[in-house]
């Protein structure tokens, strides 16, 4: 069996050499690469039909946006998305926009009723 196992991984690691750089940060779980720009993972699905295994760390941004204080009711979502700071509500100063990652992604075709719901949701 143990043959058989080390084989397999051979296999799926394909003799690649890792360096000594590259095995280090993999051990201590450091990025590989480092980016000037956040990105953000937005779901688009109803609320309704999100998992809530994402939202152990607090509240969704969706919600968040949802609960902005009055004098943000002008702010669309999708530039509270790209702009502001979701925690404190405010405009992050001197940031580039934020990279927007949407999943999933419906096509104006297949899924015209969701397709037309998050255009709507992202503007308004």
């Amino acid at each position: 069996m143990f043959k058989f196992v080390a084989k397999l991984i051979n296999k799926l690691v394909g003799q690649r050499d890792y360096s000594a750089q590259e095995v280090c940060y993999i051990l201590f779980n450091l990025p590989l690469t480092d980016c000037s720009r956040t990105i953000l993972n937005v779901n688009l699905c109803c609320e309704e039909d999100q998992p809530k295994t994402y939202f152990t760390e607090g509240r969704s941004v969706l919600v968040k946006y949802k609960e902005r204080p009055p004098s943000l009711e002008a702010v669309s979502y999708l530039d509270y998305l790209l702009h502001y700071d979701h925690a404190k509500n405010r405009v992050r100063p001197q940031a580039r926009p934020r990279i927007l990652k949407f999943y999933p992604l419906y096509s104006p075709e297949l899924d015209r009723e969701d397709f037309s719901r998050v255009k709507l949701m992202l503007q308004y």
